[in-house]
């Protein structure tokens, strides 16, 4: 249908989180965390104009309707280049955030030996199809910085509509020179961390689980994680006791819940539990402890962490790895 006289400006959001998640974390490693979590931030910044700077053509005052949001992603975890540790910032492990900011996800896994996935294409078409829909977009709004995205907006500003990219410090100039906006890297950047600061002060908390529900959860995530380390002979890298808990118990056990109300995998486990005991590690990984002779007692790591002081002093040295005892 086309657009009544009056109404606001339809937009529809297209976001490739691979290829902005690898260019924040290239300039912020807590942007480029923060990116997934406050997506609900970042798509309202869109839809106010706050994140758009007009490049090519004037933008009216007309109000923003964002009415389609799709994000395109890798749904095999990605692997840290600098210790091949799993990254727990991949998509696999934050596409929740995104559906619960109202995102239609598309999970687009590779197709090639050298694991190029098809979010790009899958994108493309997705345009194609809606530039013939029966809701008139009068906007796409396209957050990637591959340039090869270039012969679209050639396409949408044949048919009339305005567009706006992701732009970076390496965003090519013909991608740019066809986009009516941008939302800039530094701007996107700016924004997630400004938000963090004033939800802070705010005095704005995370969601809490009840404790009774949390404790359950933790316990059956534990569970999975001295059945996985008692049964193995070697130390157990932490990403593939993570991996077989999400397998074992769902999603919603797991990620849906924060890990038991713990935030992450890596914290869950140190929660208060009898059979759990920390040494140093990097990557973290868990093995048996019973018999070890450079292994400290259960009873003397529970209590400084119980006292809330040593883990997180360790933390700042490298990290610990839970053992089984």
């Amino acid at each position: 249908m086309k657009r009544e006289a009056g109404g606001p400006c339809l937009s529809a959001v297209f976001v490739d989180y691979d290829n902005i998640y690898l260019s924040l974390k290239r300039k912020s490693e807590e942007a480029a965390k923060r990116f997934a979590k406050d997506a609900s931030v970042w798509l309202r910044g869109i839809e106010t104009g706050r994140l758009i700077t007009p490049t090519n053509a004037p933008f009216s005052d007309t109000p923003r309707r964002i009415v389609m949001n799709r994000c395109y992603g890798n749904p095999v975890p990605r692997r840290n280049t600098h210790d091949n540790s799993t990254d727990m910032n991949s998509f696999p492990f934050v596409r929740h955030h995104f559906l619960r900011a109202g995102f239609e996800v598309i999970d687009c896994p590779p197709l090639t030996a050298q694991l190029k996935n098809s979010s790009d294409i899958r994108m493309v078409m997705d345009v194609r199809d809606y530039l013939t829909h029966e809701t008139y977009f009068d906007e796409f709004i396209i957050l990637s910085g591959d340039a090869d995205f270039t012969p679209v907006l050639h396409r949408l500003r044949a048919h009339a509509r305005r567009t706006v990219i992701f732009a970076n410090d390496f965003t090519a100039a013909p991608y740019t020179a066809i986009s009516d906006g941008e939302v800039r890297e530094s701007d996107l950047i700016a924004l997630i961390l400004k938000g963090e600061a004033l939800n802070d002060a705010a005095g704005e908390r995370p969601f809490a689980m009840p404790a009774a529900r949390g404790d359950e959860t933790r316990r059956e995530i534990m569970a999975e994680v001295a059945a996985a380390v008692r049964g193995s002979s070697t130390p157990v890298p932490l990403e593939a006791l993570a991996d077989r808990a999400l397998r074992a118990l769902g999603h919603e056990k797991t990620i849906g819940t924060g890990w038991g109300g713990a935030g992450s995998f890596r914290k869950s486990p140190r929660h208060p539990s009898p059979v759990i005991c920390w040494v140093r590690g990097r990557p973290a990984r868990c093995r048996r402890g019973a018999g070890h002779p450079r292994d400290p007692s259960p009873h003397r790591l529970y209590e400084p962490f119980v006292r809330g002081q040593a883990h997180q002093r360790d933390e700042r040295r490298g990290g610990f790895a839970p053992v089984v005892a």
